[in-house]
């Protein structure tokens, strides 16, 4: 009697700190305001601060536009559009878990503008401004990217190449997007510090950030996430949306330093990917943190990539004496 009391009641308190668990990492994660000190020096932007807090000012001071969507499941998701030059590419950029579209994309929104493009910046469901209840590793994000290529279109117009980007979350979207089906007008994607699988991701969390055995909280996290996300982490496989994809040129990048997702996450990506394609490592990056870390050599390859795989006549940037010092 008093053992199955036991069990019990060690059954509920596992289940509570599971649950405990998933709201704490999924369920609207805390925010980071780049120009805040006393808030980046408790994130892993902390050492970018002084790239951060004039980048994002710089970024403020330029024409935008709050712009918005209604996501999969109909969450009002928002987002920051400055408009470029009709001629010039789009670039639409998806951010990371707990980031923001200013953390992540502060110098790369800067580069895009200053040669000219548009830039589309949405902020991911259950982050900043937008609704949604969960961040979901991908999974609804990929159906909420599909809806940010068109809006793309909408704002640009029908005719504009889309440089489709993600970081990490972000990335991940952007796999998912394309195992659906990318529209024609995306010509390149940019993939940061991408993972293949939401449900390795959540395992590789809790043994390398956590110090937790998988077992029973990995199978009790997965539950809920079918309960609350409405499909299980399991149903988004990035590397079969890689191997089937032969028309878009994927540039991928992830610094060795990562704590968050496994360098060799990338490595094998870029294995699998049979479509033209490029590795950028940044050596002493962490996270997301390869623009940042070397940006001099990030935005010369990234650029070469574009002009390779696009062709010489991809109107890249504006034709300026201060060309040197604005990359």
């Amino acid at each position: 009697m008093w053992l199955a009391v036991i069990i019990l009641i060690l059954v509920l308190l596992t289940g509570l700190m599971a649950w405990g668990l998933f709201r704490r990492a999924f369920r609207r994660p805390a925010s980071v305001d780049p120009e805040n000190e006393a808030s980046l020096q408790t994130s892993r932007w902390f050492a970018y601060g002084p790239i951060l807090r004039p980048g994002t000012k710089w970024l403020k001071d330029q024409p935008w536009q709050e712009t918005a969507v209604a996501g999969e499941d109909g969450a009002e998701l928002r987002g920051l559009w400055y408009p470029g030059k009709k001629e010039k590419p789009i670039a639409l950029l998806l951010h990371d878990y707990g980031s923001g579209p200013w953390l992540d994309y502060c110098l790369t929104a800067r580069w895009a503008i200053r040669q000219g493009w548009g830039v589309l910046l949405p902020e991911e469901r259950a982050h900043g401004a937008s609704g949604g209840i969960y961040s979901t590793l991908g999974l609804l994000e990929g159906g909420d990217c599909l809806r940010w290529t068109e809006k793309a279109g909408e704002l640009g117009g029908p005719d504009r190449r889309l440089i489709l980007g993600g970081t990490g979350l972000g990335a991940a979207a952007v796999l998912s997007a394309l195992d659906r089906g990318l529209p024609d007008s995306v010509a390149a994607l940019l993939l940061d510090s991408a993972f293949y699988s939401p449900k390795a991701q959540i395992k590789y969390m809790l043994r390398r950030r956590l110090h937790m055995r998988t077992f029973p909280i990995f199978q009790l996290l997965l539950l809920f996430a079918r309960i609350c996300w409405g499909r299980g982490p399991g149903s988004l496989d990035g590397k079969a949306a890689l191997t089937r994809n032969e028309r878009i040129p994927v540039f991928f990048a992830h610094g060795r330093e990562d704590s968050m997702t496994p360098y060799a996450e990338t490595e094998q990506a870029y294995t699998d990917c049979r479509a033209p394609k490029q590795l950028f490592t940044g050596e002493n990056a962490g996270h997301g943190g390869c623009a940042y870390g070397e940006a001099e050599r990030y935005f010369l390859t990234w650029e070469n990539f574009l002009k390779k795989e696009l062709g010489e006549r991809f109107p890249l940037r504006e034709k300026t004496k201060n060309h040197a010092k604005q990359s």
